[in-house]
């Protein structure tokens, strides 16, 4: 693990006078930090709408209470018997209108059969 070290104003003067004579180190290093600057901005920006995001399901929590587990679909019932599904309401299994649609190019076979 790499220790930091704490920077003391003579350290500041010696980068100062090492920038100035190595001048071609002075624009990438202007630029990383500049692109430091844009990614922290985009942490601490992230990081605000977890944080709120978070405090707002936890005041609805506390509000309307946790969530409650539900019965899944296709589970049986207490005899063991799984409950069937339908389509629609009233609506035996396979008789909506998809069942029976097909696409436009077979909708027009079907009709230039039936001129026959």
């Amino acid at each position: 693990m790499a220790a930091y070290q704490v920077v003391t104003a003579a350290d500041k003067r010696q980068l100062s006078d090492f920038l100035i004579r190595e001048g071609q180190f002075l624009i990438p290093i202007v630029k990383l930090i500049e692109q430091s600057e844009l990614a922290i901005e985009q942490v601490i920006d992230v990081t605000g709408r977890a944080c709120i995001e978070a405090l707002l399901e936890m005041s609805a929590m506390e509000v309307a209470g946790g969530k409650s587990p539900g019965k899944a679909s296709g589970d049986p019932d207490e005899s063991g018997a799984v409950p069937a599904r339908r389509d629609a309401p009233g609506r035996p299994q396979g008789a909506g209108p998809s069942r029976r649609a097909g696409t436009a190019a077979q909708n027009r076979r079907r009709g230039s059969r039936s001129r026959l």
